[in-house]
This record gives C-alpha cells, structure tokens and sequence, in this order.
C-alpha cells in the first residue's frame, strides 16, 4: 500500500496564526483505502509575526514551515491511533517522513499590510 503526504498552510493576520494542514492518504493500485486530515493552528506572538512582514506580504522561512509540519504529523499519529483504536485499521501505521523533502522554499503569503 502507498501512503501520499500533503501539506497546505494558511494564516489568519487577526489572530497571528499559521495553520497547518497535514494529509496521508493510503491508497492500494488505484483505490482509495483512507484518508486522514489534521490541521493544527501555531499561534505567533505580535513582534514575532512582524518581523516575518516583508514588502510582499507575510514570509515564512522553510525551516520554520518543516518543523511545524512535523509537530503535525506526531499529532496526526496521535489522532490516528486513538481514531482506529479497536477496529482492523489500527494495524496500519504512519511512517517517518522527512519533512525537508516535503517543504523546501520559504513560504509567503500576500497581506494586507
């Protein structure tokens, strides 16, 4: 069975939040088995979020986005684990992944500013 990682983040400037999505899809040949999604929102302090402002909008250094995506998948496995807990699924398992793969640019998002 192959296991497809994704990941999409988006920010609420009111909030100074950075959201971040994290999907494993299992998928046999062509079907689909399962899909699990997990968001999990990092709340920024103020002059921390400022100082990512940039005259194209609000930048987020790829170092930054790959270690909060991993804090991501440790919740998702967490939430699968105690989501499968007693059915047949629980035999499955999400792997390690190497985040760095995943996310290599610094991510800017257009504001308001």
């Amino acid at each position: 069975m192959d296991i497809n990682y994704g990941f999409e983040f988006s920010i609420s400037d009111d909030t100074t939040s950075l959201r971040c999505d994290a999907t494993a899809s299992y998928i046999d040949g062509d079907t689909p088995v399962m899909k699990i999604v997990v968001r999990c929102e990092y709340f920024i302090e103020q002059s921390s979020w400022n100082s990512l402002k940039t005259e194209n909008g609000l930048t987020f250094p790829a170092g930054f986005l790959q270690h909060l995506a991993t804090l991501t998948v440790g919740t998702m496995r967490g939430v699968y684990y105690g989501k499968t807990e007693d059915t047949i699924y629980n035999r499955f398992f999400i792997p390690l992944l190497d985040v760095n793969q995943a996310i290599k640019e610094d991510l800017t998002f257009p504001t308001n500013l």
